[in-house]
């Protein structure tokens, strides 16, 4: 009898220790399960509108979301639409564009623009903006950055802050900003990369005139 009660008890242990086996193999499976590949990352970037076309976006749209307006020579203002993209680039990366400005509201208040761009190469990206730049003759360049217009470090040198950048041309600037001065080079800079305190301009003194010597008589 006590050799039956003896093996019964056998039983149990080694039952119980398969038992317990069994769940830390399962927990080991989780544990070891394959980290998310960087080629499968995908980053989010608020988008945000930049208008240097001399016409204002009444509405614009990257991939069939809402992206708001945009004022003549003027963006930067954060939206609350936001775009996806892979942590790695690839070269057949694109985005739908679609957009109305007052030019083509005239001719249909209903209708849009629609173009399919190419997204430029980006590196390193951990977050930031999805920019949409809106040029003269409806044309569009996007750019994925952390960084802002003006930036050393943005995609493109010639786009800075949009109104600026209309104040530093002189057609431009004798058509919407007439009264306002030309700005200085450092002052086309994000207001971060600004020199502190700024440079002091130059004073502007008017020539003098020179006393005139009268023959004697």
């Amino acid at each position: 009898m006590r050799k039956i009660q003896a093996l019964k008890t056998l039983l149990r242990m080694l039952l119980a220790a398969l038992l317990i086996g069994a769940s830390i193999a399962g927990c080991d499976a989780k544990d070891t399960s394959p980290p998310q590949s960087a080629e499968s990352e995908i980053i989010g970037l608020q988008v945000e509108g930049l208008n240097y076309s001399g016409t204002p976006i009444g509405v614009f749209y990257v991939n069939d979301q809402w992206g708001g307006n945009v004022g003549t020579y003027a963006g930067g203002g954060g939206t609350a639409t936001a775009i996806g993209l892979p942590a790695l680039w690839r070269p057949d990366l694109k985005v739908t564009i679609k957009w109305r400005n007052d030019v083509l509201y005239a001719k249909d208040p209903k209708g849009l623009y629609t173009n399919v761009i190419d997204i430029p190469r980006y590196d390193g990206l951990k977050g930031g903006v999805f920019w949409v730049a809106f040029l003269p003759n409806d044309q569009i360049k996007v750019f994925a950055s952390q960084y802002a217009p003006g930036h050393p470090q943005f995609p493109d040198r010639e786009l800075i802050n949009p109104r600026q950048y209309c104040l530093i041309r002189p057609d431009c600037h004798d058509k919407f900003y007439p009264e306002e001065r030309v700005p200085e080079a450092w002052e086309t800079l994000p207001i971060a990369l600004q020199p502190s305190p700024p440079p002091v301009p130059a004073a502007v003194t008017a020539p003098s005139k020179e006393r005139e010597e009268r023959p004697a008589r």
